[in-house]
């Protein structure tokens, strides 16, 4: 029980630390006095920050590779990051979808524009995530099915040796 208390805590630090790389991006970028559209303004930041949290999810790999770390030591990191990533792209769109939405020249009414721009983005999106996101996460065992089947494996090497 204090193992899973810990974990969420644990978590609860990385969406937080992922919170505020958010408004510090925001923060940095507002203070070049940057004069153009905002939906460009959050695009920079998200376009930027992405670079960066992929540039840290390498560093972070590399210093666990290198100082022989297990990869869960920095699975928390790498999660914060890219809930950064997430969280600031989620902004962007939703920018746009506003901006693009509030046009005064559009021929239906900003709820209409609005609902049929979020169904093509869902059509964009939602293939994508079924082609490449989804494999990934069928192809996770839980824990404990991963641990039995590590250890039958091991008792299958030491049998083989032994009987060799």
């Amino acid at each position: 029980m204090l193992l899973k208390i810990a974990r969420f805590w644990h978590h609860v630090a990385a969406m937080t630390l992922a919170y505020c790389l958010v408004y510090l991006g925001e923060w940095i970028f507002k203070t070049v006095d940057f004069d153009g559209p905002r939906i460009s303004a959050s695009m920079i930041v998200a376009l930027f920050m992405t670079l960066f949290s992929c540039l840290c999810t390498f560093s972070l790999n590399h210093v666990s590779l290198t100082h022989n770390l297990k990869p869960k030591s920095m699975r928390s990191l790498i999660l914060a990051l890219g809930l950064l990533v997430g969280f600031l792209w989620e902004r962007a769109f939703d920018i746009a979808l506003v901006v693009v939405a509030e046009q005064p020249d559009r021929p239906v009414s900003r709820g209409t524009s609005a609902t049929i721009l979020t169904l093509v983005l869902v059509g964009v999106v939602l293939p994508a995530w079924k082609a490449y996101i989804m494999p990934l996460a069928e192809d996770e065992e839980p824990h404990d099915t991963r641990k039995a089947t590590d250890e039958a494996v091991a008792e299958k090497m030491v049998a083989g040796k032994s009987n060799a």
